[in-house]
This record gives structure tokens, sequence and C-alpha cells, in this order.
């Protein structure tokens, strides 16, 4: 059977007893005995007992660390700078000595040699091997894999956060909103609608629009599986939508206002996050714009823009009558990653969490202007 005895244990053994003379140590030392010669014995004893000396590799940290810039052209010079995520390898390793090995403690991990049968045990035969002048384990020395502990990346939630905001008759912002019917869209305040003013209902959703004239403007609004609180009407609502678009595709994404029944706006990039007012919107479309143009604009994405997050906002606005929108945003394949009834896919996202997180947390509804 293979004994593992630490060595440590053995040398008072070796002292307290002359084994040089026994059997044992006659059979492992003696001159008389020819085979195996006396330097074959000598060497088999050395390699009896092994002191294994285990390296770590130097601690390394490698940082998978991107920085990626956006300049999207379609809205000047703004930038958005998101870092990526940053993955560390920690060592779990006790600590060691100084030149970076573990201390080697010499064990028997292997069974004595036929020869020396004169020996009843291993311990027997290694207490004879000390005979030998300088006798010293064999070390080997082990080079251990680094172990690593990988922080967990960043959570992100797919899909665009929304705002619905009911309007309460014959209030400032019912008077301001409605005002828009006699001159014009550009008559309403954001900083009266949207300033400290907390929204009736927030969720997210992967798709956005998708009203149609056929709805009761009297009653709440429906959409995005929620309706607005009793007593409000669809003909003063307003929605705001914000979130991310992650690029997946080098190339050109198409943003097109398809229907606008009172008003909507698109922001993106730093604009969309802070300091969005009608007269700085992208794109926008009213109930009486021309039907024969198009209201869209295009978001070029070179390669180095493809998976940095772009912040968007969209703002639709009902003064009256029933009211529809639609939004549409595909990719440079034709393809929508966000309309009406697109499924939640990683490509339009509106949060993220833990370490890395690619964007920054939006701030309150009622503080954004």
């Amino acid at each position: 059977m293979r004994s593992i005895v630490t060595v440590s244990s053995l040398a008072s053994i070796a002292a307290a007893f002359s084994l040089c003379n026994n059997n044992c140590g006659r059979a492992v030392i003696g001159t008389a005995r020819a085979s195996p010669d006396l330097s074959a014995r000598q060497s088999l004893c050395s390699e009896f007992v092994t002191a294994t000396s285990t390296v770590t590799p130097a601690y390394v940290l490698p940082i998978a660390f991107v920085l990626l810039i956006y300049r999207p052209k379609c809205h000047g010079s703004s930038t958005v700078t998101v870092t990526a995520p940053v993955i560390y390898n920690r060592s779990v390793h006790e600590k060691r000595a100084s030149d970076g090995t573990s201390t080697p403690t010499p064990v028997l991990t292997a069974d004595k040699p036929a020869y020396a049968s004169a020996c009843p045990d291993n311990v027997a035969y290694w207490s004879a091997c000390q005979c030998f002048s300088g006798i010293v384990a064999t070390t080997v020395t082990v080079t251990a894999a680094t172990p690593t502990e990988t922080v967990p990346g960043a959570t992100c939630t797919q899909g665009a956060e929304f705002a619905i905001y009911a309007v309460e008759l014959h209030t400032a912002r019912w008077r301001n909103l409605v005002g828009a019917n006699d001159f014009g869209p550009g008559w309403i305040n954001f900083t009266l609608q949207f300033a400290d003013v907390q929204p009736d209902v927030v969720g997210v959703s992967s798709t956005i629009g998708g009203l149609t004239s056929a709805a009761d403007p009297d009653q709440p609004i429906s959409i995005y599986g929620t309706t607005g609180p009793a007593g409000s009407a669809l003909n003063r609502t307003l929605i705001d939508h914000r979130g991310y678009f992650v690029p997946a595709l080098e190339g050109f994404y198409l943003v097109s206002l398809e229907q606008a029944d009172n008003a909507i706006y698109a922001w993106v990039g730093d604009l969309a996050v802070r300091g969005w007012t009608p007269s700085n919107a992208r794109a926008s479309r009213f109930l009486d714009s021309d039907p024969s143009r198009l209201y869209s604009f295009l978001i070029d994405v070179r390669s180095w823009g493809v998976g940095v997050p772009i912040p968007f906002r969209f703002l639709w606005l009902n003064y009256g009558g029933p009211g529809t929108f639609n939004v549409q945003v595909t990719n440079p394949r034709g393809s929508s990653i966000y309309g009406p009834g697109t499924p939640s896919n990683p490509q339009v996202i509106s949060s993220c969490s833990g370490p890395g997180a690619p964007i920054s947390p939006w701030a309150p509804w009622a503080q954004e202007i």
C-alpha cells in the first residue's frame, strides 16, 4: 500500500534507533551487495522521497477595456463616450513566500524498491536511507495555473422606458396644452408640462406607437399593456419615451416619424438626455404636416461605433381628438429594431446595473427639465 508520511516525523525515528546495522540497513547501505550497486541504491533513496514546490505565476491583471466614442454626424458635434465592462482576474491563493513559491514539504509518495525486502515497510526503508551521508529529497517544481475570479458584467434591461402624463382639466398645464390648437405646437411650454411633474404611469416597452384613430378620445389611453389613470382622457395625454440604441451593425440607421396626431418629437445623443426643447429636436411631425414629405433622419454608425449606446428620446403629445403616432427605427439591412410590434432585443435598452455598466442612470422623470 502506498504511504504518505511527512519527513519531519521520520527524522526523530532515524536518530532514535541504530537502523544502519540491522538487516534493512545492511540491505540498503551495505557494501557487500552487488546488485543494485551502492550508488544506484543511494539514488533510489533520494528519489524515494519527493518535495514538491508549487510556483504560482506572478499576478497579472488582464483588463478587457475598450473606450469607444460615437460621434453622430446627424446632430452636430455631440459626443457620447461609453466604457465597456472591465473584467478583473484576482488570485485566490493563500500567502506565499516572498519569491513567489510555496515552502516545499517532503513526503513519502512511493513504495520501497523490490531489493529492500528486508525492510518491513516504507518507514523502515526511508530510515535506512538516511544512513547515507547527505541524503536529501528530490525536489519537483510544479507551476500551478493562475486561478481567476471573473467579476460579473453589467445587466441591461431591454426596451425603452415610457412615462404617461394625464393632463387634468382646467389647470395651467391643460390650458397651455390645448392652446396649441389655436397657436400651433410651438405654444406648448415643456417646462410647465414636465418640470417637477410626476408621470401617472411608467414602464418599459420594446415597442413604440401603434395607436389608431379608432380609440375613444374621452377614455384613458390604452398602450404598452397598460392604461391611463381613471378619469383621464386620451385627448389630453402626453407620452415620453427614453432609452438607448445599441447598434449591432456598421452603416446607416433610419429613424422615421411615420404618423403624428397631434405632435411627436425626436432627439438623439446628448440632447436626448438634457436640454431637449421643441426647437432642437432632430425631427418632429404634426397633424397638419405635409404628408408628401419624409419625416426621418439617419444615424451614421461607423465601425468603432458598433455596440456603443446612443441615447434617444421620443415625445408624443395629444391635445385634441383620438390621437395617433408611429415611429420606426430600422438597421442598415432594413430590419426594424424599434417600432410598433417589435420584440425585445439587445439593440434597444433602457438601463443597466452592475460593474462596468455602459450607460448612466436616467434622471428621475420630474427632474429632467
